[in-house]
């Protein structure tokens, strides 16, 4: 999503629509305790990833055996990333600039988690509707940044809603 807001405000004219769906930073920065958990994943212990993934996708985690199974292959998938790569200092996921927002000319859908832990979803969605009224905003309900798994028809519901028109 971050990418794609970059793309967005760099060459819009490449674009007919654009979709953010939970963006990293974009609207607001990195809250500090998703920061505090990120970079303790650094450390070479299982239970930092697990850790961190139980938190930030904590509405999965609550929906089951299946769910937390599924979550459990994510987090194995992960550490084992973690430990196999050399680790390089990541691009930081920065926040736009009111001016950047209001110039956004794509026809942009920003949506989010009501329990997103990336920064709060409301503070997101209360900036966007100020500062860019142009872009549509929708927090959804009873999901964080794990929205796309635990509300995948509402949110693919919206996602194609948005791009017929």
């Amino acid at each position: 999503g971050w990418v794609a807001s970059q793309y967005a405000v760099t060459v819009p004219e490449r674009l007919n629509k654009v979709v953010l769906i939970a963006p990293a930073g974009t609207v607001r920065p990195l809250s500090f305790e998703w920061i505090r958990r990120a970079v303790l994943c650094a450390l070479p212990q299982r239970r930092f990833t697990r850790n961190f993934l139980y938190w930030l996708l904590e509405d999965l985690a609550r929906e089951g055996d299946a769910s937390r199974a599924l979550l459990d292959r994510e987090i194995d998938a992960a550490y084992l990333a973690i430990r196999s790569y050399k680790f390089k200092q990541l691009v930081n996921p920065s926040v736009l600039s009111d001016g950047q927002l209001q110039g956004l000319s794509v026809p942009t859908l920003f949506l989010v988690g009501e329990n997103e832990k990336i920064y709060p979803a409301h503070q997101a969605v209360e900036r966007l509707n100020t500062v860019a009224p142009q872009v549509e905003t929708e927090i959804i309900p009873d999901a964080g940044h794990d929205l796309t798994i635990v509300q995948a028809e509402l949110v693919n519901e919206r996602v194609l809603e948005f791009l017929r028109h």
